[in-house]
């Protein structure tokens, strides 16, 4: 840990071991040991930019969709930068000027945006944990290795979104903004609107406000309006956190999620966006915890369900060739114990021989009709806006695991290619044995993190956006450690299972008076 010029904690770095292999979680090359040192070596990290004058034109969104003029700055803090007659520090290569203005707070935690995924994960998580914990945060080099650096407004638009739930303060607050300073308020109750006006993924934006509405208060309902793009790529589309994020987050988190619901009122699609989702979250009780939970244990494949979907100027037609060539695919992989089971399995089961046999069968309706359901949605026009299409997978097992796969519709590709890239992912998954897919993983760690008590997750190899997320769960909270161990008992399998383990702060509703 490293002093800035202004006396703030600079965590963060790159951590260079973090290179994508399968050997990151093996003994010999254990991921705790190199965070830890990561976090905590003495000199390992540049001081941050933190001289320089802050911009006066941040806009907030509050509730209702009112905008108001915010302060950007603490008048102490320009006080004391005059009184010092602090030089500005010239500007890096790579980093924009409001980058090099932006003086962190005190107690800031200082992030370095270029860890790891280097995009909107470090911000989503970052942003969120320290409304919820209360910490104020630097983070620079904003998506520093994208192609157009710095906040887009997609990201803009989820901080905030936070922002105003928190009623706390966010500056550097622009579009290709390559560093923002955040401190929060208290996380509050009430009704909220986040308008990207583009085709950003209001998908995202709800991984970065659901932690944050469970901590609001006092204790009661929230209802955010999502607006923007609802099936955009890169990002996972409405239809996976309906069928499978949300029905898996409230199942780990028993009454402290009971409530949360999340409605498609309109689909929008790239390039215009135009889509629109509610999210509604009661948030906790006054000191209650979320609880800690356990999904290792994946179970058998019992069904497989989805749907294809068109809207606007696609026709119907596609959906229904995306949905056959899905379950074509599907029907051929089924042939395959291992799909079933996963490849890790160590003992057979005989339900795995009945479905192979009735895959194998020269009339295979009969397994169509047993676990594969995937019917064709044709979107109206008041359920839509512009034209777009795609198909969402969901794989059930004995143990209530459910694992999904998506693909969007593009131009230039075939139908019968989406609905393959769709079945590909998901028996992908199946075959892994894992008890979550890859885009799961990441979307679980805060929970992990906030929890009361120990939890844990069986998952193939950690994706990028896992790892900066556990990364960013421990730099704001030192006291939460995620240990990750091989977990597959048959070595001759090809992808290996990986055991996430983590002890949870047991973080509760703050008390705190809301004015």
């Amino acid at each position: 840990v490293r002093k800035c010029n202004a006396g703030a904690r600079c965590i963060g770095g790159r951590h260079d071991r973090w290179s994508h292999n399968r050997s990151y979680c093996s003994s010999d090359n254990p991921i705790r040991q190199h965070l830890s040192a990561s976090a905590t070596s003495v000199g390992r990290f540049p001081a941050l930019a933190c001289q320089g004058k802050v911009p006066t034109d941040h806009r907030m969104l509050l509730p209702s969709g009112h905008i108001k003029q915010a302060s950007r700055v603490s008048q102490s803090a320009m006080r004391h930068r005059k009184d010092q007659g602090q030089p500005a520090k010239p500007v890096a290569q790579g980093e924009s000027s409001t980058a090099a203005e932006l003086v962190p707070a005190a107690d800031a935690i200082c992030i370095d945006g270029s860890l790891l995924e280097g995009g909107g994960q470090i911000l989503r998580n970052a942003v969120a944990l320290a409304a919820i914990t209360g910490k104020s945060i630097h983070v620079n080099k904003i998506r520093a290795g994208r192609a157009k650096p710095g906040l887009s407004p997609q990201h803009l638009t989820g901080l905030h979104l936070v922002e105003s739930i928190s009623q706390g303060c966010l500056e550097g607050g622009a579009i290709r903004s390559t560093a923002i300073n955040f401190t929060p308020g208290t996380p509050t109750i009430g009704n909220y609107t986040a308008d990207t006006k583009t085709a950003g993924s209001c998908t995202l934006m709800v991984q970065q406000a659901l932690p944050v509405l469970l901590f609001a208060q006092p204790p009661g309902r929230s209802i955010l309006t999502l607006k923007g793009g609802t099936d955009a790529s890169f990002a996972p589309p409405i239809g996976y956190l309906q069928d499978v994020f949300l029905p898996t987050f409230k199942r780990l988190m028993g009454p402290a999620a009971a409530g949360v619901t999340l409605d498609l009122v309109r689909r929008g699609f790239y390039p215009k966006g135009g889509g629109e989702a509610v999210l509604q979250v009661p948030s906790l009780a006054a000191g209650q915890a979320l609880p800690a939970f356990d999904i290792t244990n994946r179970g058998h494949l019992v069904r497989i369900d989805g749907y294809a979907y068109t809207a606007g100027k696609v026709k119907p037609d596609v959906g229904r060739r995306m949905a056959q060539s899905a379950i074509n695919d599907i029907r051929q992989a089924l042939r395959n114990p291992a799909t079933i089971f996963g490849s890790s399995s160590s003992s057979p089961n005989p339900a795995a021989g009945q479905l192979a046999a009735a895959a194998a069968a020269p009339d295979s309706s009969s397994i169509c009709s047993a676990v594969i359901d995937i019917p064709t949605i044709v979107e109206p026009p008041e359920r839509a806006f512009g034209d777009g299409g795609g198909i969402v997978l969901v794989a059930q097992t004995s143990t209530g695991c459910l694992l999904g796969s998506t693909a969007l519709a593009e131009r230039g590709v075939t139908a019968e290619a989406v609905g393959a890239i769709a079945a590909r992912d998901l028996v992908e998954a199946l075959t892994s044995g894992a008890a979550v897919d890859h885009w799961m993983q990441d979307q679980l760690i805060v929970f992990m993190a906030l929890a009361e008590g120990t939890s844990s997750m069986l998952c193939s190899e950690l994706t990028l956006h896992t790892r900066t997320a556990i990364s960013i769960m421990e730099q704001l909270i030192p006291d939460v450690k995620f240990h990750i161990t091989l977990a597959r008992s048959n070595e001759s399998a090809e992808t290996p299972l990986y055991n996430v383990r983590c002890r949870g702060v047991g973080l509760h509703r703050r008390f705190r008076e809301v004015k």
